[in-house]
């Protein structure tokens, strides 16, 4: 091989390398409980839709029954993927569990915490997972995982500030991206309580999903429930123009029917280079 072959393969290497991303997913998939697994259709739609993604978040997983089904069904059709989760959470009788999906060929799980709240500040706690990667210049980050209560969206965003710093201590890293369902929009949250809550005010943290966007399935709602925070490195790490909602009714050229049949809201995807 001459010097010049040799030179263009690892440019080639190289530019193939830097090239690479992982897309990070997060999805509140409405109710997902055992019952709702038996829907036609519904498995082979969910695992389609997650397959978009190397690592996603999922809230309002029911029982572990459903997200296990689902897992199962995601990696039938192309894995290898692998699942973290937490307990069920709530302060009644209804429970939630998050969970974590990711794809354990391009991620490697090393740690895992729930938010212990000493103050009882969350109606479900958040959900960390930490990861090392080989795939990005960014090797090192975590995804926390959230699902405020609609009723109660302006305090708990400002706990967020006070989970974030626990997870950081404990995971041993400060690249996080908090992603979920925020509720943090309309009837939930005013403009004006949006710009004064912690998260917004402190200049760690970066909202990724424009206020003005939809991440509602309902053709009667416009409301930006679902979102990314990222902080630390994973700030400049962030693919221009890759932060969209994957409207998948329109996508998978469902109907509207078939489409609320999946989910009450829009999965968001980002981008990590």
């Amino acid at each position: 091989m001459t010097t010049k072959t040799l030179l263009c393969c690892v440019l080639y290497v190289i530019s193939h390398v830097t090239e690479a991303t992982l897309t990070i997913g997060a999805f509140n998939i409405q109710r997902m409980s055992r019952n709702k697994i038996g829907h036609v259709d519904f498995l082979k739609h969910v695992a389609e839709i997650l397959l978009r993604y190397d690592i996603v978040s999922i809230e309002e997983v029911m029982d572990t029954t459903a997200i296990h089904a689902v897992l199962d069904e995601v990696n039938r059709l192309g894995g290898p993927y692998s699942l973290t989760i937490s307990e069920a959470m709530g302060r009644t009788s209804y429970k939630e569990h998050l969970a974590i999906i990711y794809r354990s060929d391009k991620v490697t799980l090393r740690g895992a915490v729930r938010y212990p709240d000493p103050d009882d500040d969350f109606e479900r706690e958040p959900y960390s997972a930490h990861f090392h990667t080989t795939q990005t210049h960014l090797t090192d980050f975590a995804l926390m995982g959230v699902h405020l209560k609609p009723s109660d969206v302006f305090a708990e965003m400002n706990a967020l500030v006070d989970a974030y710093n626990y997870a950081t201590k404990v995971l041993g890293t400060q690249n996080f991206i908090i992603a979920g369902d925020y509720n943090a929009d309309c009837r939930y949250l005013s403009n004006t309580k949006y710009h004064l809550n912690n998260l917004y005010t402190d200049d760690r943290f970066d909202f990724l999903v424009d206020k003005a966007a939809d991440t509602t399935a309902s053709h009667n709602t416009d409301c930006a429930y679902d979102r990314f925070i990222a902080t630390g490195l994973v700030k400049p790490a962030v693919v221009s123009g890759s932060v969209l909602v994957y409207n998948f009714e329109t996508g998978m050229h469902l109907s509207y029917e078939e489409a609320r049949n999946i989910s009450d809201h829009y999965p968001i995807q980002m981008q990590l280079q």
